[in-house]
């Protein structure tokens, strides 16, 4: 499996892409995501492929940083991770987990100064927060309002904050 970078050209990949409608009270599908790009720079998008399949989707998300994401950290060196989903047809694989760990090391990697990755998963999404504990992500203990309903934030160190001063 690999997590590769994709723009808004590349939304024809992701025509057969299945969420169920369950899925899709949780996040939106790739294709609505991908019209972000003119919104805000800082929102990078992924789609994960299989190295036998690398024009077949099988999984998305975005990274997302800057100033638009205070409300989701405490941190200003943050990214946020959202928008993540893998399609329906491949879900109980292990391909979310696997997904997961590759976008630790994408946002380490394409934005090199955020010392945690943080996420908010719906409230009812008990799926997804017991994927993001068994990853080792931690509750800050803060929610906030979602589109649908409130939602958990976690965070997850990328790596240790540097002293001011």
């Amino acid at each position: 499996m690999e997590v590769k970078t994709v723009t808004r050209a590349d939304a024809p990949l992701f025509r057969h892409y299945q969420l169920t409608d369950d899925d899709r009270r949780f996040t939106a599908h790739p294709r609505d995501t991908l019209d972000d790009f003119s919104i805000d720079p800082e929102r990078r998008h992924y789609a994960v492929v299989l190295e036998d399949q690398p024009e077949k989707p099988i999984g998305f998300f975005v990274l997302h940083g800057g100033e638009t994401i205070k409300s989701f950290a405490y941190s200003d060196h943050s990214v946020l991770f959202r928008a993540f989903s893998i399609d329906h047809r491949e879900q109980g694989k292990g391909y979310g987990k696997a997904a997961m760990l590759q976008a630790l090391e994408v946002a380490k990697r394409d934005y090199p100064e955020a010392t945690e990755m943080v996420l908010a998963v719906n409230n009812g999404n008990h799926k997804a927060q017991s994927l993001y504990e068994k990853l080792g992500y931690l509750d800050q203990g803060r929610t906030r309002m979602g589109p649908h309903g409130p939602q958990l934030l976690y965070y997850y160190p990328l790596k240790e904050p540097r002293a001011e001063g």
